[in-house]
């Protein structure tokens, strides 16, 4: 079986996303042949993820991108962007004679695929931010606007379980993916997707040359946020709450920001910045520029407490994974799957990153090393063991092999 894997998004956990699914198909010895249909500008931006995919080509792995005609027409009018993706994606499986579609970020392909043309083959989505559910399992409380979008996904997704060719859901949310099960009983398969990332071979010396390069002053407690840095992850919030930090704590931290800094708010980040130079002891280090993924997990592995500060967030992230993974503590949001991960884990502290004082409550408490930041090894290692590649081999072998053969032991070829 031939099957095309479509995601037209560059930035965040897209390379690494693609680059996980070829590796363990091949590494796994997946049967068929896996396409993947991505936009232009990521052969661009991510020519590492681009280079390494060309490379399985031997073993049935292709990757495609747009061509700039449709790429122009795709971007022409940003309402139709999805609805001209999917006709692409419906084009590319027929032309390349695929027996199964699989849209890799399906979020805003859930209208497209209720009202435009019908896929060709049978598929199945990713859907990464269901929310529904947050009232129900963790007793969120969100403002009515939150509660209109989740009863607004809610309908949309019942819609969408019903389109014939839909074989199976996946979801990056196993909270999700239980309460679908138990409350939508939907026709198609819904399956929870691990979420490995690549750890890539370091030198010795890599993570003491990296604090090097950094200018980590020697004493401090590092604490790193890694990404996209925009209104999302909550930089503000955690620049304010470093002002408010009295010296005597200040003076005993590092904040590491690594990742590019959204336009929308660089500005009023490095104003807070030059603030906190003027008026605090602590040492925040930003490092403003694009990380490649053979380079983010030495700043996990340099950090003392990892940070997903962030914002009403949707979904997961790969970061709890990758603290997991280097043994990290994380000061974390606690809301949502981030936040009942956490907590339920015990994989750090979980607080209130709407509010500054809150976060500099959260930092003082690392920095008093109190029992409710420890991180539990034992768990977080069982949590890195439910993400591997291993576990995703088997979620992706269910696209290609039929039912009946569904419990075949797939052998790594490593």
């Amino acid at each position: 079986m031939r099957v095309l894997a479509m995601d037209i998004d560059v930035k965040g956990h897209h390379p690494s996303y693609i680059r996980n699914f070829a590796k363990t198909w091949v590494e796994y010895e997946i049967p068929g042949d896996l396409d993947f249909l991505v936009s232009r500008r990521f052969f661009e931006l991510h020519s590492d993820a681009t280079q390494f995919v060309q490379g399985l080509e031997k073993h049935g792995i292709r990757i495609h991108c747009l061509t700039e005609p449709e790429e122009n027409r795709m971007e022409s009018v940003p309402l139709l962007r999805h609805f001209r993706a999917w006709r692409f994606f419906c084009e590319y499986a027929k032309s390349l004679g695929c027996g199964h579609g699989l849209v890799m970020f399906s979020d805003y392909f859930q209208l497209p695929i209720l009202l435009d043309r019908r896929s060709p083959c049978p598929f199945s989505m990713i859907y990464f931010r269901p929310t529904f559910h947050y009232q129900k399992l963790f007793n969120d409380n969100p403002p009515w606007k939150e509660r209109f979008r989740a009863w607004r996904k809610k309908l949309l997704i019942l819609r969408v379980l019903k389109v014939p060719k839909l074989e199976r859901v996946y979801s990056l949310d196993r909270f999700a993916v239980e309460f679908m099960r138990e409350h939508f009983k939907p026709q198609p398969s819904i399956e929870f997707l691990p979420e490995p990332v690549t750890i890539f071979p370091n030198e010795p010396d890599a993570i003491d040359s990296l604090r090097n390069e950094l200018g980590i002053e020697a004493g401090r407690k590092v604490f790193c946020l890694v990404g996209v840095l925009d209104r999302r992850k909550g930089v503000r919030e955690l620049l304010e709450a470093i002002l408010m930090m009295n010296q005597s704590d200040a003076k005993r931290i590092c904040v590491l920001l690594v990742g590019e800094l959204h336009s929308s708010q660089e500005q009023e980040i490095l104003d807070l910045l030059e603030r906190i130079k003027l008026s605090s002891t602590a040492q925040v280090i930003l490092r403003n520029n694009f990380v490649q993924e053979s380079e983010v997990q030495k700043y996990y592995e340099l950090s003392d407490v990892t940070l997903t500060t962030y914002q009403n967030h949707m979904g997961g992230s790969s970061a709890v994974l990758r603290s997991a993974l280097a043994k990290r503590p994380i000061l974390s949001s606690n809301s949502g799957v981030i936040g009942e991960t956490v907590r339920k884990r015990r994989l750090g502290l979980a607080i209130d990153t709407t509010k500054t004082e809150e976060i500099a409550r959260g930092i003082g408490a690392f920095l008093d090393d109190r029992p409710e930041c420890k991180l539990d090894l034992q768990s977080a290692q069982a949590f890195a063991g439910e993400n591997s590649s291993a576990r995703l081999a088997e979620a992706i072998q269910k696209m290609v092999i039929p039912p009946h053969n569904e419990l075949v032991q797939l052998q790594s070829a490593r």
